[in-house]
């Protein structure tokens, strides 16, 4: 399945898998006398994996680098350490959502609004990942 956008039709991401949710990887810093200081969860969509549902929230959920379409690099101001709240826009101007990736984010994704993009070959995955 991919990814198209609605104004043009163009794909803007390789072959895509649905995958129930995001991989949490916990995260702790340290003092520098070796002791932690505090720990947290760092959410991210592996390459090439989606989701469809965001806090309830009909939204596509995927990583940057299932792209196909150029995204932002990070400029300084743009965030803290990378990009921080960055519009994803097609080739033809549409803006299709935003990405979350800077440090303080504890959710590292792209985040395309379903009223934007359109899922092509979603029956195929619909049929195999219904649940009863």
């Amino acid at each position: 399945m991919r990814i198209h956008c609605n104004s043009c039709q163009q794909p803007i991401t390789d072959s895509l898998y649905l995958r129930s949710k995001l991989v949490g990887t916990r995260h702790t810093e340290y003092e520098p006398d070796g002791t932690p200081l505090y720990s947290y969860v760092k959410y991210t969509m592996p390459k090439g994996a989606f989701t469809r549902l965001r806090n309830g929230k009909p939204v596509i959920v995927l990583d940057r680098k299932s792209l196909t379409i150029p995204y932002p690099e990070y400029r300084s101001g743009w965030g803290c350490c990378d990009l921080d709240w960055a519009e994803v826009r097609c080739t033809c101007g549409e803006v299709l959502g935003y990405m979350q990736y800077d440090c303080w984010q504890t959710m590292n994704c792209v985040i395309l609004d379903v009223h934007k993009v359109e899922a092509r070959n979603l029956c195929y995955i619909t049929r195999r990942f219904r649940i009863n």
